[in-house]
């Protein structure tokens, strides 16, 4: 049975800060932009520890299997038709940025670390504090958790990013909604954030 947690705002308004607080910081230069991954990491599991205060459960978190097949089958399609668009894209000289196209290391943070930990602290973590907050409908949620998701590429200094991001952001977050599960949509993440990054899409 999912636990119940009292309706303290203090606790969203923290949850809120410490999503916007690095990236504003790694934004204006305050913290040096090749720190970004360990800031990442780093707030990954102060975020962890955030939510074991709180006493979220894994199933809160969408940690969890029982709807891992529809989870799938939905961010899978969403993945694919987005795939062929990059493609399209590509095809038609719509690339404004050297592309990554050679798999690094770079790759392997991004798709084993870094888009688990984004999915954790911009899906997870936000639906589950919301969801405890009564003036929080699905619509609220969806769009708060997409502009979270898309403020965390404002360092990159380009609106077409800021928009891909958020509209991604709106897509998952009606995803998650329905079919609440980390794993699925972390590895629909990594599998169009590594492709758009790899020829140069963003």
């Amino acid at each position: 049975m999912q636990k119940t947690h009292p309706t303290h705002y203090g606790h969203l308004i923290v949850a809120f800060v410490a999503c916007v607080l690095p990236t504003t910081l790694l934004w204006l230069g305050i913290i040096p932009y090749s720190l970004r991954f360990w800031l990442l990491i780093i707030l990954s599991l102060v975020m962890i520890f955030y939510a074991i205060w709180r006493q979220f459960t894994l199933a809160d978190l969408g940690i969890r299997t029982d709807n891992l097949r529809p989870a799938l089958q939905w961010n899978m399609l969403f993945t694919i038709l987005l795939m062929v668009a990059m493609a399209i894209a590509y095809n038609k000289g719509f690339v404004r940025f050297e592309g990554q196209n050679q798999l690094n290391w770079f790759f392997l943070f991004y798709i084993v670390l870094s888009s688990p930990a984004q999915e954790f602290i911009y899906r997870s973590l936000i639906f589950a504090e919301l969801k405890h907050h009564r003036f929080a409908s699905p619509v609220a949620i969806v769009i708060l958790s997409a502009l979270n998701f898309s403020y965390l590429h404002v360092f990159y200094n380009d609106w077409i990013t800021l928009l891909v991001t958020l509209f991604m952001g709106v897509i998952w977050g009606i995803i998650y909604h329905h079919h609440p599960n980390w794993l699925s949509v972390s590895l629909s993440h990594a599998l169009l954030g590594a492709s758009a990054i790899f020829i140069g899409l963003i």
